[in-house]
């Protein structure tokens, strides 16, 4: 169920080391399926500034203390 060999974005390798189930993500962060989804697996997806703020908020408290918006989305 954790990276079945599919093209994971960096956020979907972080997910996928920690045992995180996207689902989890959608909760705790009230971000939508299809926006977690995509950024989890479409390299060339780059959230809007607010959602990239929720995305970093989760990934530090799930333990990437040092996370930075450019360790998830090419700038």
């Amino acid at each position: 169920m954790f990276g079945l060999g599919k093209s994971r974005t960096p956020l979907g390798k972080f997910l996928d080391q920690n045992r995180i189930m996207q689902k989890e993500v959608e909760q705790e962060t009230k971000i939508s399926n299809p926006i977690v989804t995509k950024a989890c697996n479409d390299p060339n997806y780059i959230p809007s500034p607010s959602i990239q703020k929720k995305f970093l908020d989760f990934v530090r408290k799930k333990g990437w203390k040092q996370a930075k918006a450019h360790d998830l989305w090419p700038m």
